[in-house]
């Protein structure tokens, strides 16, 4: 029996701020709104526990007052819809009858994201600064998102590294606003290395739940990067699917990739320990025990598969690749 259960509830200190992102949409056109409180509801925790909770962390963590931490929690609710939105853009996962409420949703969010830090942040504060940094990296890095990269994965790794983790830094914003408002500015360049190393090693586990849409849709996916440097285009699909399940049964079953995220998250939590923020800590170490749990998962599968293979080996085992690569949840 198939169960009907929802997500679960929010905590009552989330629970609130939910209903104050969906009272802030409460001016635009009915469509708009409507949108956007059904948007809300899928970015929910448990699934994008850091986006909502890493401001209040920090808020509670360098003293801000509770006011200003809720503004900066609602801040981020509202940057994580508007990031959410373009990339649904850039991935072409917008339906044609969508398009024109997608656009206007956005430009909501993005005008909701503002508003809540142009009441925090006088205008020249250093904050603005750091605004336009971010911003700037993550949009080199969407740009380049689906644009094949040069060399091998060892190489986009040593050489460009930012390809990955940059598409993840506008919530960057949240820990320069936090950090400067408690003026706690010495504080800030530890928590972006902690996010840097963190984002990388999300966006690795990510492409593993993610390798089978993207090879369908031709988008790049690190993981096929990893097994294979065949370009990833929908002419190229066979082949890159059948060097991704030799590296999952005869090579070494993805556990090279999955170390690369372990060593990301390893600094990331040496960084941590000068953000001063124990609430971060605690996350990393539960997400570093999340990423082992879906590498011993994967290499179990294919192990079994492996030993029951024979002809069946890139047919009806498909599934359970499928199944196996799957996420539980995203950081």
């Amino acid at each position: 029996m198939t169960s009907t259960a929802g997500p679960p509830p929010l905590d009552p200190y989330m629970a609130v701020i939910a209903e104050r992102a969906q009272t802030g949409l409460a001016p635009f056109p009915a469509v708009v709104a409507a949108a956007g409180r059904r948007l809300l509801a899928r970015l929910a925790p448990p699934q994008w526990r850091l986006e909502w909770y890493l401001p209040k962390w920090l808020g509670d963590a360098y003293g801000l007052s509770p006011e200003t931490t809720a503004t900066l929690v609602l801040a981020n609710v509202y940057g994580l819809a508007y990031v959410a939105l373009q990339d649904r853009i850039a991935d072409e996962e917008v339906a044609p009858d969508e398009q024109a409420t997608t656009v206007c949703l956005g430009a909501a969010f993005h005008h909701l994201w503002l508003r809540q830090y142009v009441a925090l942040c006088p205008a020249e504060s250093r904050f603005w600064d750091c605004f336009d940094d971010y911003m700037q990296q993550w949009l080199a890095a969407t740009a380049a998102s689906n644009t094949p990269p040069a060399g091998d994965f060892a190489a986009l790794l040593r050489e460009h590294p930012a390809r990955l983790s940059d598409r993840a830094a506008p919530l960057k914003v949240c820990c320069a606003a936090g950090a400067l408002l408690a003026g706690r500015g010495e504080r800030l360049p530890p928590l972006l290395q902690t996010l840097d190393h963190l984002h990388l090693a999300a966006v690795l586990v990510d492409h593993v739940h993610d390798w089978r849409g993207d090879l369908v849709a031709g988008r790049y996916n690190a993981f096929v990067h990893y097994a294979s440097q065949t370009p990833q285009t929908r002419e190229n699909e066979a082949l890159n699917r059948q060097r991704v399940h030799e590296l999952l049964l005869l090579g070494d079953g993805g556990k090279g990739y999955f170390r690369t995220a372990l060593d990301q998250l390893q600094l990331a939590r040496r960084w941590a320990q000068q953000a001063h923020c124990p609430p971060l800590k605690d996350y990393l170490a539960w997400y570093e025990a999340m990423v082992i749990r879906c590498r011993d998962s994967l290499t179990a599968s294919a192990h079994a598969l492996l030993q029951a293979a024979g002809a069946q080996l890139f047919g009806s085992a498909e599934p359970a690749f499928e199944q196996s690569t799957a996420m539980q949840e995203r950081p």
